[in-house]
């Protein structure tokens, strides 16, 4: 179900139905402010497992765990910045053991990291380890 009450709900329905058309039976949400709209987009969605976990770190050994016991996708929602950044290990690990998981952070704009918001880092900075990783150009790990 589509949510067009602004931009960001748009958008992270339409990005949740894609995920289940495309076989998502899983996503491990570590909550934060920055990701609420896709957050209540799979909370929205019924095909969806939904497991929330706190630390990131730990939710993307987690999410490995359980896209290597079910052998369906999983994907990893988090916030900006740092947040993110705690998911590469365990990306690392996934990719390289042929696992289905993907991770997606919420960026925010330039404006925020120079007006020193709290938990924002540079795109290029945050984005390029995991597409040197996973080889995707878009920052979003597969």
């Amino acid at each position: 179900m589509l949510d067009f009450r602004n931009i960001n709900t748009l958008w992270s329905s339409i990005l949740v139905a894609t995920l289940v058309k495309l076989g998502l039976k899983t996503a491990v949400i570590c909550p934060g402010s920055r990701s609420t709209p896709l957050t209540v987009a799979f909370a929205n969605n019924d095909q969806v497992e939904k497991i929330p976990i706190l630390d990131e770190r730990s939710a993307a050994f987690f999410a490995v765990g359980k896209a290597k016991q079910t052998d369906l996708p999983t994907v990893l929602v988090c916030t900006s910045g740092t947040a993110g950044a705690n998911f590469y290990p365990a990306i690392i690990e996934a990719k390289e053991s042929r696992i289905p998981l993907t991770g997606v952070a919420f960026l925010p704009s330039d404006i925020f990291l120079y007006a020193n918001a709290s938990n924002t880092m540079a795109i290029t900075t945050s984005a390029t380890p995991m597409n040197n990783i996973t080889g995707s150009p878009t920052g979003v790990a597969t």
